[in-house]
């Protein structure tokens, strides 16, 4: 009765007693190099056996503790399996630390080229951007970028206001300049050096510098007493880039309609030795020139040049209304009182621009030629008054 009951008992007994060892793969150490294997003790490595072999033999009653503890059956074979993975070539890296690893996967990171496949996405440095350094700077006069008068001085304000008159005042700092910084309402003041004031004096013909200060000055009085737009002024030069055949419009952008204006003002230097004006009237839809030799005839080319160039400035900003108005324009003169002096055209001519600033084109009748002559110091003490006592900037 006892062998049929073992009998009975001995398959049971194996099935209980012995368990399939459950593979378990543990990363490499170059992966991990904080895990290190260890070597298996000799109870993991008889049952590792016994797995493989499929044969166990009766245990021996003090030896059956090992059976009933699975724990220890459990965690050899992971431990044999890692050991396992690596191979006799394989060496064991250096120790790195978290710190280390973490700097260089985030260089590597940072500096990968992106994959055609696939979109880029770099990583954000989350690192604490330092503070720009602020250095100080030398205070300097602000720039004259706008016809807004409050980026101006006062003392150059006050001085606009009374251009060309008897009341501008330069003081004492503006007397000593030797070279003069006139605003133009351009991002650039208009420099006139030691040479360009001397043509100023008497027996001398006035340069373009001169001229076009000038008449910026009065654009900048116009401006001031709030009507930028009724007269708009043009510089020596614009004669000649109204003739050329392609007109660059990056230079016209600040033109409107010509029903925006009352006059329009061209200074001529003609043949590099008289100074004339050419002004188109709008309300009265005339263009006519103003020269104080009175050769009006002599001036008919320059005035419907003028016009030309207008036309085709206003064709190819697609102001079919401006150009239309502009070749319906009649050409005219008029008559101011004529000049003795042999170089004194450019006072005159810059005398005369004040009137369709300030009177709004009334030319007075009584005028002399000494007028002409005297308004030299006139043109002197207004650029001198209305110009910057430091260097402006650069930027």
């Amino acid at each position: 009765m006892f062998d049929s009951f073992k009998s009975f008992l001995e398959p049971i007994w194996s099935r209980v007693s012995y368990r399939e060892p459950q593979r378990v793969i543990i990363p490499s150490s170059q992966q991990y190099p904080a895990i290190q294997p260890v070597q298996p003790s000799t109870s993991a490595s008889v049952l590792v056996a016994a797995s493989e072999h499929r044969t166990l033999t009766k245990p021996k009653k003090e030896k059956s503790v090992v059976v009933t503890q699975p724990k220890t059956s459990v965690k050899a074979p992971p431990i044999l399996v890692a050991k396992r993975t690596l191979t006799a070539s394989q060496s064991q890296p250096k120790a790195i630390t978290p710190d280390s690893r973490q700097t260089k996967v985030h260089s590597e990171v940072q500096h990968a080229k992106p994959s055609p496949s696939t979109p880029f996405h770099p990583v954000r440095d989350k690192r604490p951007i330092p503070s720009p350094v602020v250095t100080s700077q030398p205070k300097r006069v602000e720039l004259d970028r706008t016809t807004s008068t409050s980026s101006l001085p006062a003392y150059i304000q006050s001085n606009i206001d009374r251009a060309f008159t008897d009341r501008v005042k330069p003081n004492e700092a503006q007397e000593a300049l030797s070279t003069l910084s006139i605003p133009t309402g351009k991002r650039r003041p208009a420099e006139l050096k030691k040479g360009d004031l001397a043509t100023i004096e008497k027996g001398r013909w006035l340069n373009d510098v001169v001229i076009n200060a000038s008449l910026s000055i009065l654009q900048r009085q116009a401006s001031q007493h709030g009507a930028p737009h009724k007269i708009q002024r043009f510089d020596s030069f614009e004669i000649e880039r109204m003739s050329r055949a392609s007109i660059d419009l990056k230079n016209y952008q600040h033109i409107t309609s010509l029903k925006d204006y009352d006059f329009m003002i061209f200074p001529i230097n003609k043949n590099e030795n008289h100074w004339l004006l050419i002004v188109v009237d709008v309300k009265n839809k005339s263009i006519f020139s103003v020269d104080s030799l009175n050769a009006h005839t002599q001036n008919r080319s320059e005035v419907e040049s003028i016009k030309t160039g207008l036309t085709n400035v206003y064709t190819q900003k697609q102001d079919q209304t401006s150009a239309s108005q502009v070749k319906a324009l009649t050409i005219g003169h008029k008559q101011i009182t004529r000049q003795t002096g042999g170089s004194d055209c450019g006072p005159a001519m810059i005398k005369i621009a004040t009137y369709f600033y300030q009177e709004n084109g009334k030319i007075p009748e009584g005028l002399k030629p000494g007028d002409y002559t005297n308004f030299r110091e006139t043109i002197k003490q207004t650029l001198r008054g209305c110009s910057f006592i430091e260097e402006p900037s650069p930027f």
